[in-house]
């Protein structure tokens, strides 16, 4: 996995990768070129490197992006409303694409209007990599372990690119309990509850383990959106499709049970293995972090000393 902060904040480039027509530093349209000119040149370095491995021709590559644009003059989610850190489309709905120079290994093709969550790469991936049997050899951790996680094989679906393959019908975009805010996708619509507002963002205390339950939500404020009718959720739906929005409400909540506490504290990275009670990698903390009172080890973990 290659992660490019280009183009991501702080919003500068080299000088080399302007357009000699737009050298303007504080223009933000020559900085945005200026980033993509040095994403472009860095994911070449790398697709050259494969070609210099004889590998390239065997190369599946994915390109994706993890949120949208962050409100500022140098970047923007437009037409999609919102921007990261929201639920709304612009900070949820990102672009991405599957490429490979081989058409055995895929055929190019168009856009399509399949729901791909960030959730299915991860089972996706591993039948493209050896298989379950592989992951579980090389992680430790079972299948049966995990078997409730939100992943689902996308395989047929983007090999073939036929709708019918197509097998997520709904996402659960998000359940923030320090915001207090969620959003469903199921079909058609998009529910959204909770404030939206950047600037109206809590910080999330490190000292605190914020549970899911029932109230960890702001079921007062609420939004409906037919995002296909209307990608750029312009049109509320909420106070006349309650039954769709009730609907919505309910399948979120169905989600609480399976959800462990949100932990503000990034655990060291030993503690970041799966355990008995965490069946899954948790992101870590390079300067030490904390290790979590229930951190019990399913298995030994390497040592990084």
């Amino acid at each position: 996995m290659y992660n490019m902060q280009s183009v991501h904040h702080p919003f500068f480039a080299p000088d080399a990768y302007y357009n000699a027509d737009c050298l303007d530093i504080a223009n933000a349209s020559c900085v945005r070129q200026a980033m993509l000119n040095a994403a472009q040149d860095s994911l070449s370095e790398v697709i050259e490197s494969y070609k210099e491995a004889g590998i390239w021709n065997n190369t599946l590559l994915i390109v994706a992006s993890d949120n949208g644009a962050e409100k500022s003059r140098f970047a923007s989610s437009l037409p999609l409303r919102g921007w990261k850190n929201t639920l709304y489309e612009g900070g949820v709905r990102v672009p991405a694409f599957l490429y490979s120079p081989n058409p055995n290994i895929l055929v190019p093709r168009g856009s399509t209007s399949c729901y791909v969550h960030v959730t299915d790469w991860f089972s996706s991936l591993i039948r493209w990599t050896g298989g379950w049997e592989a992951f579980e050899s090389i992680s430790q951790v079972r299948k049966s372990q995990i078997a409730t996680l939100d992943s689902i094989d996308q395989s047929d679906f983007l090999f073939t690119g036929k709708e019918e393959n197509c097998l997520r019908d709904e996402i659960l975009v998000h359940i923030n309990p320090v915001n207090e805010n969620a959003a469903y996708i199921k079909g058609d619509y998009k529910a959204l509850f909770g404030l939206q507002s950047l600037f109206e963002l809590k910080e999330c205390e490190t000292d605190h383990r914020y549970t899911f339950t029932e109230n960890c939500v702001n079921w007062n404020v609420t939004r409906l959106y037919n995002i296909t009718a209307d990608p750029f959720e312009m049109h509320d739906l909420s106070k006349t499709r309650t039954d769709v929005l009730e609907e919505l409400k309910e399948r979120i909540l169905d989600h609480f049970d399976e959800l462990e506490p949100l932990q503000c504290t990034l655990p060291d990275i030993e503690s970041a293995f799966p355990t008995e009670i965490m069946h899954y990698f948790l992101p870590f903390d390079f300067a030490g972090g904390i290790i979590p009172d229930w951190a019990t080890y399913a298995h030994d973990p390497p040592s990084f000393h």
